[in-house]
């Protein structure tokens, strides 16, 4: 008879191991454009979850990002006018739909929006059925030789009758 080798187990254990551990949600970072050879904003609308941040990129100068409704600012943040190589970040920490225009560009439609959106939350486990009243457990199994390199299906399957 065989015993299993820790290198024949340690892939296993890894895989769990990595496959339970709890993870923390990491913030993202969204890069936007700013004027790249328009008056716009590339990707002019974002999507991104509460805590992340946008990095407004200046690809050319005279822009700004301010938030409010077009021409109308309300004061969440303004970059103020910068120029070709700056860069700009604000973190939304609230749900809701930020949006924002260039103040020197608004009249000509450059306008952009953040769009903030809880994750979608884990979903948890079913309890599997309870067996039917009369239902009868059964096991089957078999043994095999298994050699390098040889290739292992495991599986399983309920079958239900009358």
């Amino acid at each position: 008879m065989k015993t299993l080798s820790v290198r024949a187990i340690a892939p296993v254990i890894a895989a769990l191991f990595l496959a339970l551990w709890p993870t923390a949600a990491r913030a993202a970072t969204v890069t936007v454009m700013v004027g790249p050879n328009c008056f716009c904003f590339s990707p002019s609308e974002v999507t991104i979850s509460p805590g992340d941040t946008v990095r407004w990129t200046w690809s050319s100068g005279g822009h700004s990002t301010t938030s409010g409704n077009p021409c109308t600012p309300n004061g969440l943040w303004d970059s103020g006018i910068l120029n070709q190589g700056a860069m700009f970040t604000h973190t939304f920490n609230s749900v809701g739909s930020f949006p924002y225009f260039c103040s020197p560009h608004c009249s000509e439609g450059m306008t952009g929006m953040v769009t903030v959106v809880n994750a979608s939350p884990t979903p948890t486990a079913t309890p599997p059925p309870s067996p039917t009243p009369g239902a009868v457990l059964g096991n089957i199994s078999t043994r095999s030789f298994v050699q390098t390199g040889d290739n292992v299906m495991i599986g399983g399957f309920i079958v239900q009758g009358s």
